[in-house]
């Protein structure tokens, strides 16, 4: 937690060498994916090479990089929430915050059951964390990817024939 804490703190102070990271949020959030990425990656070689391993250096670095992702993504639901109709920021801001708090849930859950499975059917408990930190940090990555169409236009395309104007007036 005290990785995250200094994430939280260290994404504004980055970011306010930057005019635009307000209005801007998403290669920060992108960088913090991949970047959390990275520090899972240094988790499962953790898990393969043993107590040689820096671990501390590792669950610090997947702290703080989580931090930046966090931060970089509460300012892009704070941009989101103000767009449509108005009136109802209160509404979207407490909806993301519950999908937040459930997908946070949902991901330590499913995260200790595949921990638990992977050590079922692996020869050794450290192959299948390595296991399961390669495949968080490969949903860090599709998360990278996704992240790439936020604030992206989208092309309306009508089913609607078109009608002619002034027609019958």
């Amino acid at each position: 937690h005290m990785g995250a804490l200094i994430g939280m703190i260290l994404m504004p102070a980055l970011a306010s060498l930057r005019a635009d990271w307000r209005t801007r949020p998403q290669p920060w959030i992108i960088g913090g994916c991949l970047a959390s990425a990275l520090a899972l990656l240094s988790l499962a070689t953790a898990a393969t090479v043993g107590p040689s391993w820096p671990l501390r250096g590792s669950v610090l670095l997947l702290g703080i990089t989580n931090g930046v992702y966090a931060i970089a993504a509460i300012g892009a639901m704070m941009n989101l929430v103000s767009e449509g109709r108005d009136n109802r920021e209160g509404t979207r801001m407490g909806l993301w915050g519950a999908s937040q708090a459930i997908s946070f849930g949902i991901g330590g859950f499913v995260g200790t059951a595949a921990a638990d499975a992977a050590r079922h059917f692996m020869p050794s408990t450290a192959s299948a964390y390595a296991t399961v930190f390669a495949a968080e940090a490969a949903l860090f990555v599709l998360s990278a990817w996704l992240a790439i169409w936020i604030k992206r236009p989208r092309t309306q395309t009508s089913t609607l024939p078109a009608q002619p104007a002034n027609q019958g007036a």
